[in-house]
């Protein structure tokens, strides 16, 4: 897979590393040595997110986090309707939207803070 094949932007992390989504998969490139590191395969879309070592990405319409180093899932959040939007991450929260509201999910405690 090329970078100009990619369904989102490549987001760069804090590992050397860049993630992207194409056609469900969420890819990350090992950018020191010039190849995947790891991908997993389901429903993804949209730009993801890092933040502290930790992946925020939208698997059909739900919110996972996923382990920076080799992809392994760590939690999901499944909102009432399906999330359409990028995800954006922060010290505290997450952000992720339908089209109609925007929901903020702690990061450690992984429960909505607002909406």
């Amino acid at each position: 897979m090329r970078f100009d094949d990619a369904g989102g932007a490549p987001v760069l992390g804090g590992r050397r590393d860049a993630l992207v989504t194409q056609a469900g998969r969420l890819v990350a490139f090992d950018l020191r040595r010039g190849r995947v590191a790891w991908e997993r395969r389901a429903g993804f879309a949209g730009t993801p997110a890092v933040a502290n070592g930790v992946v925020y990405a939208l698997d059909g319409g739900i919110l996972v986090a996923l382990d920076e180093s080799d992809g392994r899932e760590l939690w999901r959040w499944t909102p009432p309707t399906i999330i359409d939007s990028n995800v954006i991450a922060t010290v505290d929260h997450v952000f992720a939207a339908t089209r109609t509201t925007t929901y903020a999910p702690r990061r450690r405690q992984r429960q909505v803070a607002w909406s």
